[in-house]
């Protein structure tokens, strides 16, 4: 298997990434980039990407200790083979994910027009990256990008799926 890779196809989501070795029984740490650990737990049906395709993951098991996430493969058996996928990409495909009432996952807000408060539009979301003290907006104008902070109710004030917009209290000279 290879290492890892930001690839994937318009069917599939990147949810976590494979971490170090644990133990001697070929388990490892998962970094999720999932809302939460438990949410992370109920998924089913993973992927990994390895050798420039997306290839099913049979998970003996997967739990959570002490806030981490930990995951065992059918076929990987010792802390050499976990190493071997170290930093390889979980996916799952798009039609896994449960329905959200009333939310939205990041990748739907992929490709969203950015409007602000005056209704000038700023550009299309590319991407949605964390920086530590909170999720950014990465934004394509027709002359540069922005990082627009993820805050709701302060920055972000409305996400409409329907008409693929998002408004913000954010200018482009900021």
């Amino acid at each position: 298997m290879t290492k890892r890779s930001n690839t994937s196809d318009d069917s599939h989501i990147l949810i976590g990434r494979i971490g170090r070795p644990r133990g001697l029984k070929g388990e490892f740490f998962i970094n999720s980039f999932s809302e939460s650990s438990e949410a992370f737990l109920k998924y089913k049906n993973f992927f990994l990407y390895s050798e420039s395709e997306l290839v099913p993951v049979d998970f003996e098991y997967l739990k959570k200790q002490n806030q981490k996430i930990i995951g065992k493969i059918s076929d990987i058996n010792t802390p050499e083979d976990a190493e071997r996928i170290k930093n390889s990409d979980l996916f799952l495909d798009k039609n896994d994910l449960p329905e959200l009432e009333d939310g939205y996952y990041w990748h739907e807000l992929i490709g969203m027009k950015v409007i602000n408060l005056d209704g000038d539009a700023l550009g299309e979301v590319i991407a949605i990256n964390n920086y530590g003290s909170n999720d950014m907006l990465e934004v394509k104008t027709k002359e540069k990008k922005l990082l627009i902070p993820f805050v709701k109710n302060r920055i972000i004030f409305d996400i409409d799926k329907e008409k693929k917009v998002i408004n913000v209290d954010w200018y482009d000279s900021y």
